[in-house]
């Protein structure tokens, strides 16, 4: 019976534990490395939830990678440059870079336990989940780039193909440096940005390309900007345009006003990005509108979220359970102007979480006179709180920015 009684106790611990919401630092790169900046920057998440792709250093856009097992690294090349989309596993992330070649772009990827390789792909903004396919813009015209044209496209890490996008022709083999050469563009302009797990629906600004049919279809409906994520079925997109994020779905988009997306769960039901503000990084969903992450885990009891200020959710697991991004740590950091990642995961979205609102200083779920109040309280003590124009600050720009907000209302 007390064997019984201690195996309960025990499963109840568990499921208790795995109710709990958690948010922790990123941490910096450590002191004794050749690179030591005090900045992390969360661009991606992967899948599991596992390993995020971070940019470590603001000058130099020093590109690296954080994993639940390892911590914090960085790449030892390329320099200058960002990560651009995480694989599913965390095993494989694209770098747009801008050094060392003649014509002022690389085109590298990472891959755990080879390090930074190049591939063919000119201009990487993408990476399918299973890893296998980079996506995004193919160079053409002379190989001196006299003529300068691109297009959509991808290279296929498993066969070392460079396929254009658009039916214009398939390349195999190296791109070269010599002068030697001239190349039609595909009839299908822009960039290929994002995909299906397994590539098998490639999505750029303005189409849908069917990998396996090989065709090209426009996306009716779609208003025009930025797409930024698709659902694991490809049924739906996320993106942004004039005036806000934008939900994609059966041809209709749908404008969420105010807010900018960098992610979206497995199935599109949650999106996440940031709203206006120093607090602005924030969740959608239908049943709860724009809330702030700060919010959200702080209703999940989360006390560790207070001394943070949270810019942007970066990315978001397929089950929207974890989620990156990144900010300041109020009690923690020296330099006004340091980025600091953090990693968070959560039991699910609480119900009761007012919807986001920079005017809100005391996230009292209200617009008033005590807002006003409380926000020149913490500006006369120079309390990083009451930084509201993001620039490293506190002055009386910060007042003019907090009025701003304040009179918008909610």
């Amino acid at each position: 019976m007390k064997h019984i009684s201690a195996v309960v106790c025990a499963l109840i611990s568990g499921i208790a534990a795995a109710q709990t919401a958690t948010f922790e630092s990123l941490g910096f790169i450590p002191e004794e490395a050749e690179y030591p900046y005090r900045y992390t920057e969360a661009v991606a998440l992967s899948a599991d939830g596992a390993a995020a792709s971070v940019k470590v250093c603001a000058c130099a856009q020093l590109p690296g990678v954080w994993t639940r097992a390892g911590g914090l690294s960085y790449f030892s090349g390329p320099y200058w440059a960002t990560p651009m989309g995480i694989s599913d596993d965390g095993g494989v992330i694209g770098l747009l870079g801008v050094f060392g070649n003649a014509y002022g772009a690389d085109y590298f990827y990472w891959e755990r336990g080879y390090g930074v390789r190049q591939t063919e792909l000119v201009s990487v903004f993408g990476v399918s989940g299973n890893g296998r396919y980079l996506l995004g813009a193919l160079w053409y015209g002379d190989a001196c780039y006299a003529a300068l044209s691109y297009g959509p496209g991808y290279f296929d890490r498993q066969t070392g193909e460079r396929v254009a996008i658009g039916g214009a022709h398939t390349i195999q083999g190296g791109y070269t440096n010599e002068c030697d050469q001239t190349r039609d563009a595909p009839n299908m302009g822009g960039i290929c940005r994002v995909s299906t797990p397994d590539g098998s629906l490639m999505f750029g600004d303005t189409f849908v390309y069917d990998r396996l049919a090989d065709r090209v279809d426009p996306l009716p409906g779609w208003p025009g900007g930025t797409v930024v994520a698709c659902s694991d079925d490809g049924a739906k997109l996320c993106g942004n345009g004039a005036g806000g994020a934008l939900l994609y779905e059966n041809g209709v988009a749908r404008l969420i006003p105010g807010f900018t997306v960098r992610d979206m769960s497995a199935d599109g039901s949650v999106l996440v990005g940031h709203a206006a503000g120093c607090d602005g990084a924030a969740i959608w969903t239908q049943r709860l509108g724009v809330v702030g992450m700060r919010d959200v885990l702080a209703a999940l009891g989360v006390e560790a979220v207070l001394d943070w200020r949270l810019y942007s959710v970066a990315g978001i697991s397929a089950d929207g359970l974890t989620l990156a991004g990144d900010g300041i740590h109020l009690t923690s950091r020296g330099d006004m102007n340091e980025h600091e990642s953090w990693i968070a995961t959560i039991p699910g979205l609480p119900d009761g979480v007012p919807p986001l609102c920079a005017a809100d200083f005391n996230h009292d779920g209200g617009v008033d006179g005590a807002d006003v109040s409380d926000f020149f309280s913490a500006w006369e003590r120079a309390e990083k709180s009451a930084e509201m124009e993001c620039d490293g600050g506190i002055d009386a720009g910060d007042v003019a920015a907090f009025f701003v907000r304040w009179q918008n209302g909610c």
